[in-house]
C-alpha cells in the first residue's frame, strides 16, 4: 500500500495550485464585469455559471485533501478507502472544461466560416466530458485506492481528449486570427496583439493539459498491498 505522501502528497500540491489560480480568476471575472457591462446577456451569465462551478470546484478539492489528512488522520481508513468527494471532482472539472471548449469552437467557427475544426474541437470535448463522467461513476462503483487499476484507462481518456482539445483550440484560434490579417497596419497590429494574447494562454492551457496526462502515464497510481 502506497503511503501518505504518494497518495496525497500531489492531491495537496494539486489543491493549492487550483485555490491560486481560483485566486486570478476571481480577479479576472470581477474586471470582466467591471469593463463589459454591455456584453450579451448570455455571455455574463455564462460567466457566473463558470465562477459557481469553479467556486465548487475549489470546495470540493479542498474536502478531497481535509478528509484522510484532517478527520482520517493516523487512520487505516484513510489509506484504504477513496475521500468521499473524489467522485465528484472529475465530473466538476469536465462541466468547466467542456462550455468554455464548446463556445471557443464557436468562436472559430464564426471566425473561419467553416465546422471543420469546431467540429473536431467539439467531438474531443465530448468525449473528454464521457471519459470524466465515467470515472466519477467508476469512482463511486470502487471505493478503494488498490481499485484505481479499474478506471486507469477511463481517466487517460479523458485526460487524452481533453488535452487534444486544448491544443486543437490554440492552435486553430491563432490560425483563424492570423488568417484574417487585412494588409492595413493598424489593425493588423490589433490582430498580432489578439493571436499573441491567444497562443499564450491557448497555449498555457494546452501544456498544463499534456503535463497532466504526462505524469498520469509516467506515474501510475501504485496502490495495491
Amino acid at each position: 500500500m502506497a503511503g501518505v505522501d504518494l497518495l496525497f502528497g500531489p492531491m495537496l500540491v494539486g489543491v493549492l495550485l487550483n485555490m491560486l489560480l481560483y485566486g486570478v480568476m476571481v480577479t479576472q471575472i470581477f474586471t470582466y464585469y467591471q469593463r463589459y457591462s454591455n456584453d450579451f446577456a448570455w455571455i455574463r451569465y455564462f460567466v457566473l455559471y463558470l465562477f459557481i462551478v469553479e467556486t465548487a470546484v475549489v470546495v470540493v478539492e479542498v474536502g478531497i485533501v481535509y478528509q484522510p489528512l484532517i478527520i482520517e488522520n493516523g487512520t487505516t481508513e484513510a489509506l484504504v478507502f477513496f475521500p468521499k468527494l473524489l467522485a465528484g471532482d472529475s465530473l466538476l472539472i469536465t462541466i468547466v472544461s467542456v462550455p468554455i471548449q464548446i463556445f471557443t469552437a464557436c468562436r472559430i467557427k464564426v471566425i473561419t466560416q467553416s465546422y471543420i475544426l469546431p467540429a473536431f474541437i467539439g467531438l474531443l470535448s465530448i468525449a473528454s466530458f464521457s471519459g470524466g463522467l465515467l470515472v466519477s461513476v467508476l469512482v463511486m462503483l470502487h471505493s478503494q485506492f488498490r481499485d484505481f487499476a479499474k478506471f486507469e484507462n477511463a481517466a487517460i481518456v479523458w485526460l487524452v481528449c481533453s488535452a487534444a482539445c486544448d491544443v486543437l483550440i490554440a492552435a486553430g484560434l491563432a490560425h483563424a486570427l492570423y488568417s484574417r490579417k487585412t494588409g492595413v497596419g493598424a489593425i493588423d497590429g490589433q490582430i498580432t496583439r489578439i493571436v499573441r494574447l491567444s497562443v499564450e494562454t491557448g497555449s498555457l492551457t494546452a501544456a498544463a493539459a499534456l503535463a497532466d496526462v504526462a505524469l498520469s502515464l509516467l506515474f501510475p497510481v501504485q496502490t495495491s498491498p
